[in-house]
């Protein structure tokens, strides 16, 4: 088994040594490719030391050295992988001992799936705590979209814990570069929804994630505003890829359900904002939010109800 590791890079100088000197303690890791992401303190310089360093350590940058952002990171390091298998890291993370020992026994096992998600631990810098961070329940490959948070109740992972064969991404496209934030559950989705992925270790961490109220995932802003963007987007691309009704009402009903639980103080302007998100939909496919969707027409109906239209006026 040989496996590309991609760790995207940004503003990172502090733990970059210990991350990439994680990936490479792993017998499995045959190349570590950081994509260095325009980052404003010296993670470049360290980046290329690090290269000079290693012989099998790239580094990459995106043309002109510009900023793109995790998802167009990960996937230049996807498109410059040069071996079957492909791992995530974050820079500020690391994995621990044996981090691909069961993976790779899964996939000895089944050389006919395509990745293997396991748990992640997180290290709390202001808290100085260690936990689980990943939860995840034995479920069917068939099962996995509709299992997997926030459509789901039993199966949430990381970047840090998956590992796949490269040839996944020709089945489910790279990551969506419009995304800043959500852009790996959206992919975790695709993946599920187009692939095959099995459990490999799940009682114990296989890499941990270092947090702290300055990180992305503690920014709850940059989350929520791009959490709805992420479900507009995983609605518009089940529409495309044509999937199971079934599955695509999974995510229309999320989607309604957060578009609807957000509320202003003025009446009035929450039931524009809602109608004008229903028209978009709406548009995206008339034929199945109008014709088939049980949801659209419930939420529909909901907006423009006797009373609170009612309500409305009384403003």
């Amino acid at each position: 088994m040989r496996i590309s590791v991609v760790i995207p890079v940004y503003n990172a100088s502090s733990f970059l040594h210990k991350a990439v000197n994680s990936a490479l303690l792993q017998q499995e890791v045959t190349e570590v490719i950081l994509v260095e992401d325009g980052s404003s303190d010296d993670s470049f310089q360290i980046c290329q030391n690090l290269a000079v360093q290693y012989p099998n350590v790239k580094v990459l940058q995106h043309q002109k050295g510009k900023n793109r952002g995790p998802a167009a990171s990960r996937n230049l390091g996807i498109s410059n992988a040069q071996y079957e298998f492909v791992a995530f890291l974050d820079a500020d993370d690391f994995y621990l001992v044996n981090r691909f020992k069961t993976a790779k026994a899964v996939f000895e096992l089944n050389s006919d799936i395509d990745g293997v998600y396991e748990s992640i631990g997180v290290h709390d810098y202001d808290t100085m705590s260690v936990k689980m961070y990943s939860h995840i329940e034995p479920v069917a490959p068939t099962s996995l979209f509709q299992s997997l948070q926030p459509l789901g109740p039993s199966v949430w992972f990381s970047s840090n814990g998956l590992t796949v064969k490269r040839a996944i991404f020709e089945k489910c496209g790279l990551f969506d570069e419009t995304l800043q934030a959500s852009e790996d559950t959206h992919m975790w989705f695709k993946m599920a929804a187009k692939a095959t992925l099995l459990p490999g270790k799940i009682d114990e961490p296989v890499a941990m994630t270092n947090q702290n109220s300055s990180s992305l995932t503690t920014n709850h802003k940059l989350v929520e505003d791009y959490f709805i963007k992420m479900l507009y987007k995983l609605f518009e691309w089940s529409l495309k890829e044509n999937i199971d009704d079934k599955l695509k009402e999974l995510i229309l009903t999320t989607l309604l359900f957060n578009i609807f639980k957000k509320q202003h103080r003025n009446k009035l302007i929450s039931f524009i904002a809602r109608a004008i998100s229903l028209i978009k939909i709406f548009k995206m496919n008339i034929n199945y939010t109008f014709f088939k969707s049980q949801s659209f027409k419930r939420y529909l109906g909901s907006l423009i109800g006797y009373n609170k239209i009612i309500s409305i006026i009384k403003i």
